[in-house]
């Protein structure tokens, strides 16, 4: 696979061929973010958002809460404004959500994909 980290390959590979097309078969390409998943460094710093294992099992959240940047993503995705979600959670600032959506961008910026054969 060019332009794959080897380590993410290695990753695929050791998962034999049975789990492989159990993944495939359930519609899912294998979705490795190389960076964090698998040479454990973090992805990126942010101000703005933390992520620590006692809180919210290590997901990243808006610094000092336990609100997720996932959860602010599935509330603007479902169309919540940003002074919707405000008004909901007082204690978040539009610059705390905007970190949020810099975050995501970030993180997607460095997922690999690996295309299921």
């Amino acid at each position: 696979m060019q332009g794959v980290n080897p380590s993410a390959h290695a990753l695929v590979a050791s998962i034999g061929q049975a789990t492989q097309r159990r993944f495939i078969a359930a519609g899912f390409l294998a979705i490795i973010n190389a960076r964090e998943s698998i040479e454990s460094e973090p992805i990126m710093a942010h101000a703005r958002i933390s992520t620590d294992p006692a809180v919210m099992m290590g997901k990243p959240c808006i610094k000092g809460t336990r609100i997720t940047v996932e959860l602010v993503l599935r509330k603007l995705g479902a169309g919540r404004s940003l002074a919707d979600l405000i008004e909901a959670y007082p204690q978040l600032t539009e610059d705390d959500l905007r970190a949020a959506l810099a975050f995501a961008a970030d993180y997607m910026q460095h997922e690999t994909v690996l295309a299921a054969e």
